[in-house]
C-alpha cells in the first residue's frame, strides 16, 4: 500500500503540471532539494514538526476505549456538535476554488 501511494502520487504530478518542464521541475525539486532549504522549511514548520513527533510518540499508548469514553463524555456538548452542524454547509458552498483535475484534458 505505502508503494503504491507514493506510485500514484508521483504520477499525479504529470496529471497536474500544465506541461512537461513544469513537471520535471517539481520532479529534480523533490528529489534534489538542498540541505539548507531543509533547515529553513524546519525553522518555519517546527510547531508542526513537533505535533507529528508527538503523534507518533503517544500513538501506541492510545486505545479505542479511551476515544469511546471521551465521546460519550462530549456527546450532546455544544463545543464537539459544532463540526457536525457545520460540515453539510461547507459541502454545500457554491463556487469552490478547486479545479477538477479532468478538466485539464
Amino acid at each position: 500500500m505505502l508503494l503504491t501511494f507514493h506510485f500514484v502520487a508521483l504520477c499525479w504530478i504529470a496529471f497536474r503540471a500544465p506541461d512537461a518542464a513544469t513537471a520535471m521541475r517539481v520532479l529534480t525539486g523533490a528529489v534534489a532539494a538542498p540541505l539548507d532549504g531543509v533547515s529553513a522549511y524546519a525553522g518555519r514548520h517546527i510547531f508542526e514538526l513537533l505535533l507529528l513527533v508527538a503523534f507518533f510518540c503517544l500513538h501506541p499508548f492510545d486505545s479505542m476505549a479511551r476515544v469511546r469514553l471521551a465521546v460519550r463524555r462530549l456527546r450532546g456538548h455544544p463545543v464537539a456538535c459544532a463540526p457536525a452542524r457545520m460540515g453539510p454547509g461547507h459541502r454545500h458552498q457554491p463556487g469552490s476554488s478547486a479545479k477538477f483535475v479532468y478538466f485539464d484534458f
